[in-house]
């Protein structure tokens, strides 16, 4: 605000600018009149204060502080309408030079003139969070926004169109990615395999080895023992197991007797493990002390198939964020969503033409989803590395295993193993088909990219495929919803 109401102040010269914070309400999907209306009033009942200066209204509020952003608000929006004048002197041409301040006080600043009945603006934006390439597309689809409201003002708000066409196409091009896949669960994916490869080794650990005919068995009998204590459909069922054979059979058990396994790394502080249970409201705890004193008694039960009926909408497992942002929360995955994911990834992987994988993340770790089922369904080995394990364990598990199908490792990974210096040639990686970063680039809730390592994993590795992937609870979700459509 130009901060000049009084006649008194008009002539004069100094500073009066105010900042003045504004909140639009678009519940309801109004039109684009209705709208208008509605940030009329907001701005009529602003200007009643716009006296009272931007800084005290901070003080006043206390909102949390953030050094990587202004307080209470990030866009600003600036009208020059004052009537244009002409500055002169004599004997002299004057002309007005704008000056760059080469800094942005704001995440996005938009400053409007109105000219000859035309609007003329700039956009001003923060380098850290904008390249030139986003902020075009910004004002690319503003301009459009403002042709859409121009000829049909009565429009709502949901119905405007942001996107050019050859930016809808490019879009329809991204999501043309409807798959028919088999209406089968984890739980038959993995004894289909089983069945097909009994004498296969299925999981590696230390010095023990499982085959498939063996870990379909001890999973079938741990089942059957879950089901005689009431485990049923989503029954919650924690398992605090450390890497080991037991791990994985209590995890096939647990789908098998048809319940929702929760992972509970038994490293984390014993306060989170607490919260998760009762967050998750389980009603079983599978622990090593619970499987030695049971060991005789579920190596009684029978060993063939469950053969509980399986929905794709039922609950196949809980798992939990990292709570980086305050307490952790829990992501409901379903047997569809996971069923889905394993299918596309073990064709797109092509884990069948490996020779399995190695496991070295948590549990409780969602990425380790795709390390450990995706061999198993597709008649490959895996191998865990010890819990505790530091990067020369993981390093020896790498050279001692040849060809591996798939190695799931954060930006961190790369750097320990290359610095170890002992990561085999022989391996195939699957890394991110996303342009490649710059150097200081960082993703929210991922740890920073080492641009040349990086470069050279994927040289050494992946020279020819490379796949973007994320989250794999975040992709759970999603082909969850895209096989509802």
């Amino acid at each position: 605000m130009a901060n000049r109401g009084r006649a008194e102040v008009e002539g004069l010269i100094g500073f009066f600018v105010n900042m003045l914070v504004l909140r639009t309400d678009v519940s309801g999907d109004p039109s684009f009149r209705a709208l208008l209306k509605r940030v009329r009033q907001v701005c009529l009942d602003g200007y009643v204060h716009q006296e009272l200066p931007f800084h005290k209204l901070v003080e006043a509020l206390q909102p949390e502080r953030d050094l990587s952003r202004p307080p209470l608000c990030q866009v600003l929006l600036s009208m020059q309408n004052a009537p244009g004048s002409t500055f002169e002197l004599p004997g002299l041409d004057v002309e007005s030079i704008a000056i760059g301040t080469g800094t942005s006080k704001v995440d996005v600043n938009v400053t409007l003139e109105e000219s000859e009945g035309r609007l003329f603006g700039t956009l001003e934006y923060n380098t850290d969070l904008f390249d030139r390439a986003t902020v075009q597309r910004i004002v690319s689809h503003f301009k459009m926004l403002l042709d859409a409201v121009a000829t049909d003002p009565e429009r709502r708000m949901s119905d405007l169109e942001l996107l050019t066409t050859s930016e809808q196409l490019q879009i329809a091009r991204w999501n043309d990615t409807a798959r028919a896949f088999p209406q089968a669960s984890i739980v038959e994916l993995f004894e289909a395999q089983a069945a097909k490869t009994p004498t296969a080794d299925a999981v590696i650990s230390g010095s023990q080895c499982v085959s498939y005919a063996e870990l379909n068995g001890r999973a079938n009998r741990l089942a059957h023992h879950l089901r005689a204590l009431g485990v049923g459909a989503e029954a919650r069922v924690g398992i605090a197991l450390e890497r080991s054979i037991d791990m994985v059979v209590a995890l096939l058990g647990v789908l098998k007797a048809g319940g929702a396994c929760v992972p509970l790394d038994p490293s984390y502080p014993s306060e989170r493990l607490e919260y998760k249970a009762s967050d998750a409201q389980i009603e079983i705890l599978l622990t090593p002390s619970l499987f030695d004193r049971d060991r005789a008694l579920i190596a009684s039960r029978p060993a063939t198939n469950v053969n509980v009926a399986i929905a794709p909408e039922q609950l196949a497992y809980l798992i939990y964020t990292s709570g980086s942002t305050g307490w952790p929360k829990g992501a409901m995955i379903t047997h569809g969503g996971l069923s889905n994911y394993l299918q596309w990834a073990a064709d797109r992987y092509a884990v069948a033409d490996g020779c399995g994988s190695a496991v070295h993340s948590s549990l409780s770790f969602d990425l380790t989803v795709t390390s450990l089922y995706l061999p198993l369904i597709s008649g490959q080995p895996v191998t865990l590395v010890a819990a505790g394990a530091d990067v020369d364990d993981l390093a020896r598990v790498l050279c001692e295993s040849r060809n591996l199908s798939l190695l799931k490792l954060t930006p961190a990974h790369l750097e320990v193993l290359r610095a170890a210096a002992r990561w085999p040639r022989r391996h195939r990686r699957h890394r991110s088909d996303r342009p490649r970063p710059r150097a200081g680039d960082r993703r929210r809730g991922a740890p920073r990219i080492d641009v040349e390592v990086l470069a050279r994993a994927r040289a050494r590795h992946a020279p020819d495929q490379r796949i973007r992937t994320d989250g794999d609870g975040r992709r759970l979700l999603r082909l969850r919803r895209r096989r509802r459509r």
